[in-house]
């Protein structure tokens, strides 16, 4: 049996294991990141402490079990542990290694120990070569030491047996594509100090419901499950980002347009409205693609505070855009239905920016705080929202509802358009302006209701490629869709930007002539050649030049 103080401590750290993860860990970790990584490696410390001098010894409690051994130079034997409880893990080291760390009769003490609840507090983080998958741990940790005459040994070939977990609520939630198992230990000097799994020095093979693992060196070890595989695609994370790209500058683009023919295209109170909300619908579509871009070079961490304000601007300007979107709809929709009950742009336009972008904020900002103290904020794998623990609905129920009324409100819309007499309605210019807010919401609405509706369906269950591929593609041209839809396929703005190009050509070119003629020249006396050096005489009456001499002796003959 172990020392009184060591089974003391394993109880302590038993007890511990079954508190709250939510209620007390989660607090922990929000103010120390590192607590958790701090915690395995006291555990693992302690494990080296004084143990029997001879023979092997174990201890055993709900959420930690002790199992070791005592070589000597005439008890050399392989040391294989089998653990008990589910699902299987064992440990072997071979003879052969053992027999290279007994010097001068010393003994050697080989201690390994089964945590069972302590994996899923470890932080999500993940070490350059095991890419950018996202895992869940598929087993419990298994944490081996060995003890010589010349203190702790750090390198040695262990092999282990991992049984798998049946489901985790992260896999049952995520699961998508194969199943790939990875070896892998816990590193205390990544991301920091706050620890991260590794996979160096360890080789996997898998045979069914167990993963067997090699390792060269010691220390805390346990198996990760890759999940997502077709998300991981070399051509989806091109195409999304390639995407991305061409809907910024379709944005750039398309608010160059409005700013060159607004004045042109303001006309009344309905095209100020309407324009205004297209002008805020790009806008906030392109700050949250910026972010979107941006945040595919961070590493995704609860630690990462730019990952975190990413994650909190792309939320909160994608939200600002559908917001918008409900803006314009309820301003169609009031300008048909209440036809006798005109809107002023000073009472309206405030309440339009309160809702367009005060109501996304506090969303966001209410996410955050939600779950963000349960690092439960943040994927694993990406500075966007967790699709496993609800952190996604917060944008995905507010997305919902506003399709739905939008939707709504465009089949009231439609009805009343299609009423036989309409005498009470809008006439002339505002409702040409009106139907074309009515084909700009029948086309935009469908395509990001679409669009985040197969998002939704991609982050939180199981999925197809193909609806990865279309939502990657959808969701990347929002943009150009924006710029085709909401501006180009506009008359009234095709018209004042082809006027404001012909005007600002015909400046040009009208500048350009005007410097490229030549000044006209200023004689300085009447009937005088500009050709210094050559003077013309000037003609007579009968068109014959005169001489010099008559012009001198004319000149000569004026009164003094």
């Amino acid at each position: 049996m172990p020392s009184l103080c060591l089974q003391t401590f394993l109880a302590v750290v038993s007890q511990m294991l079954d508190f709250d993860p939510q209620a007390l860990w989660a607090k922990a970790q929000a103010d120390v990141p590192s607590v958790a990584s701090t915690f395995l490696q006291a555990i693992e410390n302690i494990t080296r402490w004084p143990a029997p001098r001879d023979g092997n010894f174990s201890f055993t409690l709900p959420n930690v079990e002790l199992q070791g051994s005592v070589f000597g130079p005439d008890s050399l034997t392989d040391y294989s542990k089998t653990f008990h409880g589910q699902p299987l893990l064992q440990a072997h080291i071979s003879q052969e290694v053992l027999e290279q760390l007994v010097q001068l009769g010393a003994n050697v003490t080989v201690t390994s120990m089964a945590l069972k609840k302590l994996g899923g507090l470890l932080p999500a983080n993940y070490g350059p070569a095991l890419g950018r998958s996202t895992y869940v741990l598929g087993s419990l940790l298994l944490s081996s030491s060995i003890m010589s005459s010349n203190g702790s040994v750090s390198r040695a070939e262990i092999a282990m047996a991992f049984g798998h977990r049946n489901a985790t609520e992260e896999a049952a939630a995520a699961a998508s594509g194969e199943e790939r198992p990875q070896c892998v230990f816990w590193d205390h000097g990544l991301f920091q100090g706050e620890g991260g799994w590794s996979s160096q020095g360890c080789q996997t093979s898998s045979t069914g419901t167990t993963t067997k693992c090699t390792c060269q060196h010691l220390t805390s070890f346990s198996v990760l499950m890759s999940i997502h595989s077709v998300a991981d695609s070399f051509w989806l994370d091109f195409l999304s980002q390639f995407g991305v790209c061409a809907s910024i500058l379709a944005l750039i683009l398309c608010l160059g347009i409005y700013y060159l023919a607004w004045q042109s295209v303001v006309r009344n109170k309905i095209s100020y409205f309407r324009y205004m909300t297209l002008v805020n619908i790009a806008l906030a579509l392109l700050m949250a693609n910026t972010w979107f871009l941006g945040s595919s070079w961070m590493t995704p961490s609860h630690e990462n505070k730019l990952c975190v304000a990413a994650t909190f601007f792309t939320h909160f300007f994608y939200l600002a855009m559908f917001f918008w979107m409900l803006v314009q709809a309820f301003m169609l929709f009031h300008h048909l239905v209440f036809v006798f009950h005109q809107l002023a742009k000073a009472s309206v336009t405030p309440l339009a920016v309160t809702v367009g972008y005060l109501c996304p904020l506090i969303i966001a900002a209410a996410a955050v705080a939600v779950y963000y103290p349960k690092r439960g904020y943040i994927q694993a794998t990406a500075c966007w929202l967790n699709g496993h623990n609800g952190a996604i609905y917060a944008f995905s129920v507010p997305v919902l509802v506003i399709v739905l009324v939008n939707v709504l409100i465009l089949f009231v819309v439609v009805m009343k358009l299609m009423r036989p007499s309409v005498s009470e309605g809008p006439k002339g210019e505002e409702r040409k302006t009106l139907l074309s807010i009515l084909k700009a919401l029948l086309i935009l609405t469908p395509i990001f209701g679409l669009t985040w509706g197969l998002g939704v369906i991609t982050m939180t269950s199981k999925s197809s490629e193909l609806s990865h591929y279309m939502f990657a593609v959808l969701n990347s041209f929002q943009g150009v869709f924006i710029l085709v839809f909401g501006c180009l396929m506009d008359k009234k703005v095709r018209d004042a930007l082809l006027k404001r190009i012909h005007k600002e050509l015909t400046s040009v070119a009208t500048t350009a002539q005007v410097s490229l003629t030549p000044a006209p020249c200023m004689p300085a006396r009447p009937r005088v050649s500009c050709f210094v050096g050559h003077p013309t005489a000037p003609l007579g009456k009968k068109g014959a030049a005169a001489t010099p001499d008559a012009a001198g002796s004319r000149q000569g003959s004026r009164p003094g």
